[in-house]
């Protein structure tokens, strides 16, 4: 049986988007070491090297967007959209 990643926590200040690229909207930022609860993840642009990007909800808020899995320390959603 293989475990699911249902949230993580940002190893930066990380800005979240409307979309699973670095040119679509940002609508905000976590800081370093901030929760975030996933929903999945899909594949968008290359950051770092990697190239998968996980929507997820920022802990105690209703504040949501997409997160790069670079920043995410398990390496985001384990959950395909």
């Amino acid at each position: 049986m293989t475990s699911t990643s249902t949230s993580g926590r940002t190893t930066t200040v990380l800005r979240y988007r409307t979309g699973p690229h670095t040119t679509c909207e940002a609508l905000g930022q976590a800081d370093s070491n901030t929760l975030i609860y996933y929903h999945c993840w899909t594949s968008g642009e290359s950051v770092g090297g990697g190239s998968t990007w996980t929507w997820g909800r920022v802990a105690g808020t209703q504040r949501a967007g997409w997160f790069s899995d670079k920043y995410l320390s398990n390496g985001g959603s384990t959950k395909k959209c």
